[in-house]
């Protein structure tokens, strides 16, 4: 085996399913009760890339062991999700019941990349280079596919607002469970949305993460071991 080639890592991208959270704001009662979809807003963001630079090649193969039995050099490590935060509106009915509804749900689809550069490679060396070339690779891969699952995203939304669990008239100390249940509903749709992404992004990123990359990129340079050696000494 070549030894240089065993010191190229598995250069894994961790995409994460959706990360909801719900900002309920105040009641507000007015009038019978009405029933319509609640408006959606979606807001899409990319976070510029962080990069961390102080992290051994020993200590990030500790907690992100490489396919080959090499160590981990690099990696790419991106949250990708949806923050979500809602609007109600509750209205008087009969008998001191009210009626509960949506009045909008705001969602931020949203991607949060980091890159992850082993300490033993100074900036500007070949093996520096070679790595953080293939780390944004990775990165690109999970912008592009958050940039095409936008508008699909957009219509889904839309879906979810008509699908809304709906409720008969309820007392106040019912509403709360109320408001369980539909973000219950709502993420577990998110949920199944984000796992469709997720698979999506896993075979995007399985096509550079192949053997003959790994060559190319060890084959770039010629201070590997050298460079990850100093670290056992």
């Amino acid at each position: 085996m070549n030894p240089v080639l065993k010191a190229i890592p598995l250069i894994r991208v961790f995409f994460y399913g959706a990360i909801l959270l719900f900002f309920i704001s105040d009641v507000v009662f007015a009038g019978e009760c009405k029933s319509r979809a609640p408006r959606t807003h979606v807001k899409y963001s990319i976070d510029n890339t962080q990069y961390i630079r102080n992290i051994s090649a020993k200590e990030l193969t500790e907690r992100h062991s490489s396919r080959n039995g090499g160590r981990t050099t690099g990696l790419a490590s991106s949250v990708v999700g949806t923050r979500i935060s809602m609007e109600y509106e509750g209205e008087t009915s009969k008998e001191n019941l009210y009626c509960l509804r949506v009045k909008k749900i705001n969602f931020n689809f949203f991607v949060e990349p980091k890159i992850y550069i082993a300490s033993n490679f100074k900036r500007g060396s070949c093996e520096y280079n070679a790595v953080i070339k293939h780390e944004r690779e990775h990165i690109d891969i999970i912008k592009g596919a958050h940039k095409d699952y936008v508008p699909e995203f957009k219509s889904f939304v839309k879906d979810i607002a008509r699908e809304l669990p709906s409720f008969f008239p309820m007392p106040l100390t019912s509403m709360d469970s109320a408001k369980d249940e539909i973000s219950a509903f709502i993420q577990e749709r998110v949920g199944d949305f984000m796992n469709v992404v997720n698979e999506d992004v896993a075979e995007r990123q399985s096509e550079i993460d192949t053997d003959d990359e790994y060559r190319k990129i060890s084959d770039r340079c010629h201070r590997w071991e050298e460079k990850l050696d100093d670290e056992d000494e």
